[in-house]
C-alpha cells in the first residue's frame, strides 16, 4: 500500500459573464476543451509530485450572470453564486472543498485543445481561490495559479520552506521557465512532506501498490495508474531496462517513456542509462569536429519543420549549425554555465528570423539574474548599466539561396557573463522554432538539456552497443477507463459526453452500463471489441427545465474479456457535475 494526499477542488465555470461592459458567453459552445486542459494540469501535478498529490475535481457549471470590472474575477463575485448552488445539493464550500477554481467566459473562445506547454493569459489567486479566463492557456493557468494556493497550504501547515511559484531566481537548481520551473518545485519536494500537509483539510488515501514502485496498481480516482500507464503492477521495472516504472512515468515533465520498451527513443541506449530517454540526441560536443545533436527529431512539432542541429567547440568559441527546410524563426537559449536559467548572468537568448530579408533579423540579449531582487534583460532600459553582450560576443550568419537554409551561430567566451569553454564543461541548451504563431521544440517546451564539451577522440556518444538484459515483453491486459465531460450546453439542453478508452491490449465483448445519479438515466452500450488505445464516445443529451441545481454523479459498470478468455468486471464512480442552468436568473 502507498499513502497519498488528496485535495478536493471545486471547478466553477461561469458561462454568462459581463466583463468591463462586454458580454462573454459559453452557451451553445463545446466545453470539452476545459475538461481536457484541466486534466492535463491534474496529471502534471500527479506525475511531477512522484504520484503523491492527487487533485479531485467537482465541476459546477452555471449560467447565473456575473458582472465585474478589472483583470480578474474576484471571490466576492463568485462565492455567493457558488454557495447558493452548493446548498441546494447538500454541499458546503468550506467543509467539502479545499479550494475553488473559477473560470469565466470571454467573447472569444477557441474550442480546440491547446498545444502541450502553451503559456498565456492572466489569472489571480488568494487563499483557497484562483480565477482565470476561458480563452487563456487553461492547463498553464491552472498549474501556475493553483500552485499559489498550494504554497499557501504548506505555509499554513507549518512548512514555509515550500518554494513560491513566482520566484524562480530564489530557488537553486537546473530548470527553465514556466512549466519546467513548476515541475522542478514538485519534483524536489521530499515525498514524506506531502503527507504532512494539514491545511485546509486534505485526505490521506491508501492506494494499492503491489510492487512498491510508487504508482498505484489500479485506481480510477487518480490521473494515472499502472493499468493506464501500461506497466506491470507486480514488477517495479516492467521492461528490465534499469529505469523503474515511476521514473519512466517521470521521464519528462509532460511526457513519459515507454515502460514496456527498453529503449524508448530508439537511440540504442537502454532507458536506464540514457540521461535523456525521450530524446534521440547526442550531448557530447567534440572539440573541432561537428557533432550532430539532432537530425530531424523534434519532441513537439505544431508546424512542418525538420531541422538538423550540429555543434563544435574550441577554447575560442562554440559554434552551432542549424539547417531548416522551412522559413521560420529560430530561438536558441543557452544557460552557459548550466546553473539554471534564472541564476547568474549567463543566460543567452538568440533570436534569428530566417525569412528572406535585405538585412538579417537577429536579436541577442542576456538575462541577468545575479541579483534575485532585480532580474532584467541586459537590453532593458531599466537595466541601467553597460550591456553584458557586445557586438563581437555572438555572430550569426544565414546562408540562403537553396534549401535547406543554413544558420551558423558562433558564441565567444565573455568575462562579463562568466562564459568560458574548456574540456568537460557543461552548457544548458534548448532550441525552438516558430512560424505564424505555431511552434516546434527539440525538447519538451521550456526544458533544457546539458551539452558536455569533450576533447576530440573522446569515446562519449560512441558507446551505443551496450548490454541489454533479455526480458519477455509485458503485454498489459485490457483496461477500459471512462470519463464524463460536458459537451454542448444551453439553457434547456446539455450533453453528457462519455469518453471510453482502452489503455491495454484488445478487449472483447465489451458491455458497459452508464448510470447518472440525479438524472435517473441509464444507458447500456455494447462494443464487439476495442483495440488498444481505441476511443469510443457515447453522447447522452439531457433536457433540463428544472431551475434548481442538478447534482449528477456518473457511475460506470463494465464487463469485457481479453483474447485468452479471461473476464474482467469494473465498477466505479466518475467525478460529480453540478449543473445550474436558469437557477437564480429572472424570467
Amino acid at each position: 500500500m502507498k499513502k497519498i494526499v488528496n485535495l478536493e477542488l471545486l471547478v466553477s465555470i461561469f458561462t454568462n459573464v459581463l466583463h468591463d461592459g462586454e458580454r462573454g458567453s459559453l452557451h451553445n459552445r463545446k466545453l470539452e476543451k476545459i475538461f481536457i486542459e484541466l486534466e492535463k494540469a491534474r496529471r502534471f501535478y500527479w506525475v511531477n509530485s512522484h504520484c503523491m498529490l492527487n487533485l479531485s475535481f467537482t465541476w459546477l457549471i452555471t449560467d447565473k450572470e456575473v458582472s465585474f470590472d478589472g483583470w480578474w474575477l474576484p471571490p466576492d463575485k463568485v462565492y455567493p453564486i457558488v454557495d447558493e448552488a452548493l446548498k441546494h445539493v447538500g454541499l458546503d464550500r468550506e467543509r467539502d472543498f479545499d479550494g475553488v477554481i473559477a473560470i469565466w467566459a470571454t467573447p472569444v473562445y477557441d474550442e480546440s485543445p491547446d498545444p502541450v506547454g502553451y503559456v498565456w493569459g492572466p489569472g489571480g489567486t488568494v487563499r483557497r481561490y484562483s480565477s482565470f479566463q476561458v480563452n487563456g492557456a487553461l492547463a498553464w493557468l491552472f498549474v501556475h495559479e493553483f500552485h499559489h494556493q498550494l504554497d499557501e497550504f504548506f505555509k499554513l501547515s507549518g512548512m514555509p520552506e515550500y518554494p513560491h511559484a513566482d520566484f524562480p531566481q530564489k530557488l537553486p537548481g537546473f530548470f527553465g521557465e514556466h512549466f519546467d520551473f513548476n515541475a522542478y518545485i514538485l519534483r524536489s519536494w521530499p515525498e514524506e512532506k506531502w503527507l504532512k500537509l494539514s491545511f485546509p483539510h486534505p485526505d490521506i488515501w491508501e492506494v494499492k501498490d503491489s510492487d512498491g514502485d510508487g504508482i498505484p496498481d489500479e485506481d480510477p480516482r487518480v490521473p494515472v495508474d499502472e493499468a493506464r500507464f501500461g506497466s506491470n503492477p507486480f514488477k517495479k521495472d516492467t521492461d528490465d531496462d534499469g529505469l523503474d516504472d515511476l521514473r519512466e512515468l517521470m521521464a519528462g515533465i509532460y511526457y513519459s517513456s515507454d515502460p514496456t520498451k527498453p529503449d524508448t527513443d530508439g537511440d540504442d541506449i537502454p532507458d536506464g542509462i540514457d540521461e535523456y530517454p525521450l530524446y534521440p540526441i547526442k550531448t557530447a560536443i567534440h572539440e573541432g569536429k561537428w557533432t550532430f545533436i539532432s537530425d530531424g527529431f523534434l519532441m513537439q512539432r505544431y508546424f512542418e519543420v525538420s531541422p538538423s542541429i550540429a555543434a563544435k567547440w574550441s577554447p575560442e568559441k562554440i559554434s552551432f549549425r542549424i539547417l531548416v527546410n522551412n522559413t521560420c524563426n529560430i530561438h536558441v537559449y543557452l544557460d552557459a554555465n548550466a546553473d539554471g536559467w534564472y541564476h547568474g548572468k549567463d543566460n543567452y537568448e538568440i533570436l534569428v528570423d530566417v525569412k528572406p530579408k535585405k538585412e538579417e533579423a537577429v536579436k541577442v540579449h542576456v538575462l541577468d539574474c545575479s541579483n534575485p531582487e532585480k532580474v532584467l534583460w541586459d537590453d532593458d532600459p531599466k537595466y541601467g548599466s553597460e550591456r553584458l553582450i557586445r557586438e563581437n560576443d555572438v555572430k550569426v550568419k544565414v546562408s540562403r539561396g537553396k534549401k535547406p537554409v543554413t544558420v551558423d551561430i558562433d558564441i565567444y567566451p565573455s568575462e562579463r557573463t562568466g562564459f568560458s569553454l574548456y574540456d568537460g564543461k557543461e552548457i544548458g541548451f534548448r532550441i525552438e522554432f516558430t512560424r505564424n504563431g505555431k511552434w516546434a521544440s527539440l525538447f519538451e517546451k521550456y526544458s533544457f538539456v546539458k551539452l558536455k564539451l569533450v576533447k576530440e577522440g573522446s569515446s562519449e556518444n560512441a558507446g551505443r552497443n551496450v548490454f541489454k538484459r533479455n526480458s519477455i515483453k509485458y503485454i498489459p491486459p485490457p483496461y477500459l477507463y471512462v470519463q464524463t465531460v460536458i459537451g454542448n450546453i444551453s439553457k434547456h439542453l446539455f450533453t453528457l459526453k462519455n469518453v471510453i478508452k482502452n489503455h491495454g491490449s484488445k478487449a472483447l465483448d465489451v458491455d458497459m452500463v452508464l448510470e447518472f445519479e440525479g438524472l435517473n438515466i441509464k444507458r447500456k452500450c455494447f462494443f464487439g471489441e476495442m483495440e488498444g488505445n481505441e476511443v469510443n464516445v457515447i453522447e447522452v443529451p439531457v433536457e433540463s427545465y428544472k431551475r434548481a441545481p442538478l447534482l449528477i454523479k456518473p457511475k460506470y459498470r463494465l464487463t469485457f474479456r481479453d483474447i485468452n478468455g479471461n473476464t474482467y468486471r469494473k465498477s466505479y464512480w466518475g467525478r460529480s457535475l453540478i449543473l445550474c442552468m436558469g437557477f437564480g436568473n429572472s424570467g
